[in-house]
């Protein structure tokens, strides 16, 4: 396992973590609507993962693609915009970190499982499937975070019941 790749998942699992639920409180400045400040901070935060292993990666010969484990850290990204909102974002971590270390410890039993379409899998293995659902996670991630405005339903209702 390059040094690369496992850099790159765990700087992609800490992007929902950055992004943890402060947008929100920006509201009471009287900036509003925050939308698509909280889903611009997302998606320029995912620029230093994607980037770091994108340079890292860039040197690995062998039949590995650069763009595989691109796709890898998009998709870990994602994962981690999507479960920031929905879990405490101190914990967003986790899910993708965990998720990443599930995908390797399955690809060492069973060597062929996810290639094709789960971007974290075999990074050999290159194709079309595997950027559709790092985008879509990608895309999807960002999209809540603007949503949500990094705020988790608990930290809002509590926002909603302090500013009243």
């Amino acid at each position: 396992m390059p040094i690369a790749e496992a850099g790159g998942a765990l700087m992609a699992s800490m992007v929902g973590l950055a992004c943890r639920g402060r947008t929100w409180e920006w509201e009471g400045l009287s900036i509003r609507p925050l939308p698509w400040l909280a889903g611009g901070l997302a998606a320029s935060l995912a620029v230093v993962p994607l980037g770091a292993v994108w340079i890292g990666t860039s040197r690995i010969g062998h039949g590995y693609s650069p763009t595989a484990y691109v796709s890898a850290a998009m998709a870990l990204v994602g994962i981690s915009l999507l479960i920031g909102p929905s879990i405490a974002p101190a914990l967003s971590w986790t899910v993708p970190l965990a998720v990443y270390l599930a995908t390797v410890i399955v690809q060492v039993a069973w060597r062929d499982w996810g290639g094709r379409w789960w971007p974290i899998a075999d990074p050999r293995a290159d194709g079309d499937a595997r950027w559709l659902v790092s985008l879509t996670l990608f895309v999807a991630g960002v999209l809540v975070q603007a949503a949500t405005r990094g705020g988790t339903i608990a930290s809002l209702r509590r926002h909603a019941i302090e500013s009243a």
